[in-house]
Order: structure tokens, then C-alpha cells, then sequence
């Protein structure tokens, strides 16, 4: 199955959110839906311990207070719609008319497969099943049980996995063994060899663990074998053994997990398959054999030509996937300003354009795209930028009638210091916000007395975590919003 996560715009108001409401026929009353989202606002900064706030109640209550609902059932029925409209920007990108992308297309979004499996026979083999990426790590976990119908424990238990040459010897890593349901052992990352001994507490045994891999027939084996602690030779009594009848589960059971890369010289569409054999005491048991197919196709990308020099405060940017990839999961969009090294302004976005803010003054700027496919094949970097353009003028002159936001520089930013560019059309109240992704308000200055122009201040905040913020410019009922991330 797919399972899919999303970051969506906060529900900020007064602004663009709102108006898509109105426009989308979910909420009747703007102006009192605006004041109770404001409230909510305030109401999170104020407490920064709340962890989440739940969905329905929020517009339960916007039902009430403004849109005049008479009872419960129907408060909830709004509460759907509202939430039902948001909820299908995200999945699907579809939009209420007046261009609500930016109030209600996620900014980040990842969708990955779940692979559900059953075992049917007790002794079995797992992994991810069908295509997988030539650059990804498969993980395959073998099963064995001692059934509830045997009469004796196990005394030697031995699975051996035939490694087919298409797997790649040098990045196996043995990553766990358990046995009973409590006994848990990792060996050291990137191991290719173990050994250990399991105090079994009873009758003087242990069991003792070795896991060998043979490089010139490419087989891996683990044996778990019952010693006498005094003797280290198996017990006399030929009806003792570590690994007793699972009538209690998990008593009777045992697992070893593993992990390892196709080889680089596999070609694109071969089949890998992979099974193994289990033995107690001497009875062979195959398990079912593990099918993959081996994608090392990375699908390609390129940033649309722009136009230059470009005199606006802020320019549309557009990417687009070469042919038509089946598999395509999203772009990751790089922007290099006046030739410094290139950063990501578009982080696995599932969007194909954005709207780009220049700094303020001339500057020069480079773009490319890197697209990533469901196997997780990604495109590389280009020799040279896909696309290039020169800002000659970031806002308008004092008097132009132009909000901007440029966001902060460098991005990402260090430590809690984040040098933020802006400019004002008037010397109306204004206010400069930085939020967590949640939506809370972390830091707030009051800059309308600056004036109309452009402007560059530092915003401080200790203690500043690591990760994603958004700083929002607010004049005049207009709300502009850049990303910032913050790194220590």
C-alpha cells in the first residue's frame, strides 16, 4: 500500500487562506473565519508546549461562532467539507479559483510503499518484493520455529543463504539476530562475520552462534549449535536443545536479518531471486525465494529556459520531466545565486513551478532540477545550470508599491542568527515573523517604521532549533512567506 505525508501552509490568517475558503464554498463569513484563525494563532504562541490541536474542532467551532450552525451534526458536516477541500490540495492539487497555490499546496510531500506480508509456513523468507533500485540497500529477514508438534527442542539449527553473484559481497551487513522473543543481538554495522554465546540458564547449555560468509561460492551462513558450558561439546543427553516446541510463542522462535546491494554491474531489468535453506538436526527445508527486478534508470529533468534580465520583484520558475516516466516521484529544485555553490530551494516537491524572490540589488541566478523515481533512482547533477537569469531589480524604489520578501542569506542559515531581506510600499504598520512548522510563532518585529524600500535586518532567536521555518512579511491585510532552514 502507499502511505503518504505532507506539510501543508499554515491556516494563517487574515490573507490568501481564507479567500480560498470563501472562493472554494466552504465557509460563508471571511471576516469572522480570519479573527478565529487569528485567535488560534495567538492562542499557539502563547502556549509553544502544544503538541497538536485537533482539525474538526477547530472548524466545529468556526461553524458556530460564524457560519451560524444550528447543532452538532452539523457543525461536523462543515468541520468535513473545510478539511475535505484542504485534504484535496494534497493529494491531488486541486484548487478552489483564485490562485490558492501557495495557501494550499503542500510544501513538502512524500509518498512511499508499505509492503504488507504474511507467513504462511513459520519458516520463511522476507523482503521487499518486486522493483527495487540498484543503489538501495535490500533488506532480506529468514524465519525459523521449532513447531508446537515437535517432542524434543532443537539441537543445531542452520540456514544457509546461496548469494546470487548479482548481489554485491562488499556492502552485506549482518544487522540482527533474535531468538525467543528475547534475545536480541546486533553485530556491528557492516559486519560479514559473527560469533557469540547465549547463556540458555538451564542445564548448563549454551547456545552458541557463528555466522560465516564463504566469498568464492557467496554463501552465508549461520549456525546455532548447543554446547555444554563445562564441556563445550554438545550435551550427552541427546533430548536437550536451545530452541524448545513453540507452544508458548515466540519461545520456539528465531529470525537473523540482513542487508545488501544489487551489484553496480547489474543491467537495468535483471531479475534477482533469493532463497534459502533451513535444517534442524539433520531436515532440510527450503524457503520461498525472494523476486526482485533491478531499476538503475534515473529519470532526467530540466529547469525551462527564463527570461533575462528580469526587473520584477519576484519571477515564476518551471521544471519539467524528460518524456513521460511511470515511476517519476519528485523533483529537488537547486538555485545558485552570482556562482555560489548551489543550495535546495525545492525539496522533493511533487509541484513542476514556483514562484522564485530574488534578493534585493542585482544578482545573478542558476537553476537546475534533479528528478527521483519510486525506486529511488536519482537523476544526477548537471554540468552546467539548466537555466540562468539576471535580476537587475529585486523590488521596486520607495513609493513603488511593492511587498517582497526575499527570505533569509545565506539559506540555509546557521545558529539562530538569519539576515532577512524585505521591502515596503508605505510606512503602514508591518510585521516580520519566523515560524516553526506547525505554524507557531517563534520570533516577531515590528518593522512598518523602517518605510517604503528595501530593507535588510537580523533576526535573533537563541536556542533556535535545527530544521524548516517559514518567515512571514505581513502590511496592509498582505501576507508574503519565504522558507529558511536552520542549521547548527
Amino acid at each position: 500500500m502507499q502511505m503518504g505525508a505532507a506539510l501543508a501552509p499554515s491556516w494563517s490568517a487574515p490573507g490568501a487562506f481564507v479567500s480560498c475558503l470563501l472562493s472554494g464554498g466552504v465557509i460563508q463569513n471571511a471576516t469572522c473565519a480570519g479573527a478565529q484563525l487569528a485567535g488560534i494563532d495567538a492562542y499557539l504562541a502563547a502556549n509553544p508546549g502544544l503538541e497538536a490541536m485537533s482539525g474538526m474542532g477547530v472548524w466545529d467551532k468556526e461553524a458556530f461562532q460564524c457560519e451560524g450552525t444550528p447543532d452538532l451534526n452539523t457543525s461536523i458536516t462543515h468541520a468535513k467539507q473545510v478539511l475535505d477541500l484542504l485534504d484535496g490540495a494534497i493529494e491531488n492539487g486541486s484548487l478552489p479559483p483564485g490562485g490558492c497555490a501557495d495557501a494550499m499546496l503542500p510544501q513538502w510531500r512524500q509518498v512511499l510503499p508499505i509492503h504488507v506480508v504474511f507467513a504462511i509456513d513459520p519458516n520463511d523468507k522476507l523482503a521487499p518484493q518486486g522493483t527495487v533500485s540498484s543503489l538501495q540497500s535490500i533488506p532480506y529477514s529468514i524465519r525459523f520455529e521449532n513447531q508446537s508438534s515437535s517432542s524434543v527442542a532443537a539441537r543445531q539449527v542452520t540456514l544457509v543463504d546461496p548469494l546470487p553473484t548479482s548481489l554485491d559481497l562488499n556492502t552485506l551487513s549482518l544487522e540482527a539476530i533474535d531468538l525467543f522473543g528475547s534475545v536480541h543481538l546486533i553485530p556491528p554495522p557492516g559486519s560479514k562475520q559473527f560469533s557469540h554465546d547465549v547463556d540458555l540458564g538451564h542445564d548448563n547449555l549454551i547456545v552458541r552462534i557463528s555466522v560465516t560468509l564463504d566469498t568464492p561460492t557467496h554463501q552465508l551462513t549461520w549456525l546455532f549449535i548447543t554446547l555444554d558450558k563445562t564441556t563445550q561439546q554438545p550435551p550427552s543427553n541427546p533430548l536437550l536443545g536451545f530452541l524448545p516446541p513453540n507452544q508458548t510463542p515466540p519461545q520456539g522462535e528465531g529470525s537473523v536479518l540482513f542487508t545488501i546491494k544489487p551489484s553496480a554491474s547489474v543491467p537495468n531489468g535483471s531479475t534477482i531471486q533469493n532463497g534459502a535453506v533451513i535444517n534442524f538436526d539433520g531436515s532440510s527445508q527450503n524457503t520461498p525465494v525472494v523476486v526482485n527486478q533491478i531499476d538503475t534508470n534515473a529519470p532526467a529533468s530540466n529547469v525551462l529556459s527564463l527570461n533575462t534580465p528580469i526587473s520584477t520583484s519576484s519571477f515564476p520558475v518551471s521544471w519539467q520531466a524528460t518524456g513521460s516516466p511511470n515511476d517519476l516521484r519528485d523533483f529537488t529544485i537547486y538555485v545558485s545565486e552570482d556562482g555560489a555553490p548551489y543550495s535546495a530551494w525545492k525539496l522533493n516537491t511533487t509541484t513542476i513551478s514556483d514562484t522564485y524572490v530574488p534578493r534585493p540589488g542585482g544578482h545573478s541566478y542558476y537553476f537546475y532540477s534533479v528528478a527521483r523515481d519510486q525506486s529511488g533512482n536519482i537523476e544526477p547533477p548537471p554540468g552546467s545550470p539548466d537555466a540562468q537569469t539576471q535580476s537587475t531589480t529585486a523590488v521596486g524604489p520607495p513609493g513603488f508599491g511593492v511587498l517582497a520578501l526575499a527570505g533569509a542569506h545565506p539559506n540555509p542559515a546557521r545558529g539562530g542568527v538569519l539576515r532577512v531581506a524585505f521591502a515596503l510600499p508605505s510606512r503602514q504598520r508591518a510585521t516580520l515573523e519566523l515560524l516553526d512548522i506547525a505554524g507557531r510563532r517563534v520570533s516577531s518585529r515590528e518593522v512598518g517604521s523602517l518605510g517604503p524600500g528595501p530593507h535588510e535586518l537580523t533576526l535573533e532567536k537563541s536556542g533556535l532549533k535545527a530544521g524548516l521555518y517559514f518567515l512571514r512579511l505581513t502590511q496592509g491585510g498582505e501576507v508574503v512567506n519565504a522558507r529558511v532552514v536552520v542549521m547548527r
